[in-house]
């Protein structure tokens, strides 16, 4: 979906922009994630917060510090519940320039069948800037995986070799990876792409 600025009005000191209450089960494109630019000419405080009572109560997903005069990106960020909003909170200081801009990502919906799998273990990993592999205390003997992608980007190989930033499978945040064996559970090795760590929401099936 296209970037949308969603404001360019410079905020007074400790003032707040709060977009409008987003559906992301909308009619026409549900969507899945999002992402966010921002400059300030004044720190401030961006937030992406959701909420499952249309508005009523929210919950902050994302909580990023914007420094003066720094543009600043929050990476592509899977929503979890089903309405979104971006609110932005300026610091001490009047801001002079000042624009925000939101883009948002279809949700994909997938068909998956693990054929006479039980589940038997779990795990989270983070992947930072270097090289991380699962736990094999985790995922023991069993054959098959299912790895969810939060937070940021990753790339990833399932041949045992190191990942880079620039050589790999690219994942998103939301993208679910799958793996059929126990030698792509071991081989499996992945690293982040940008300066936020990604985290594998990890399910472990015999």
């Amino acid at each position: 979906m296209p970037a949308v600025v969603l404001t360019r009005v410079p905020l007074p000191a400790n003032g707040t922009y709060t977009q409008g209450t987003m559906d992301r089960f909308n009619d026409r494109e549900p969507v899945g994630s999002v992402y966010a630019l921002v400059y300030a000419d004044k720190g401030g405080v961006l937030y992406i917060e959701e909420s499952d009572d249309e508005g009523v109560n929210w919950s902050q997903t994302v909580t990023k510090s914007v420094l003066s005069n720094t543009t600043t990106e929050v990476s592509w960020t899977a929503l979890t519940k089903r309405w979104y909003r971006f609110r932005y909170a300026n610091g001490a200081a009047a801001q002079g320039k000042f624009v925000l801009i939101q883009q948002s990502q279809p949700l994909e919906l997938k068909n998956v069948k693990l054929l006479g799998s039980i589940a038997t273990n779990k795990e989270v990993v983070t992947v930072g800037d270097t090289v991380a592999s699962l736990t094999e205390a985790k995922y023991g003997a069993n054959t098959k995986a299912a790895l969810q992608v939060q937070v940021a980007p990753l790339r990833y190989w399932q041949t045992g070799d190191d990942p880079t930033g620039t050589e790999g499978f690219l994942a998103q945040p939301g993208d679910i990876i799958f793996l059929d064996s126990a030698e792509n559970i071991a081989n499996f090795k992945a690293i982040r792409i940008i300066d936020t760590n990604a985290k594998l929401t990890c399910q472990y099936f015999a």
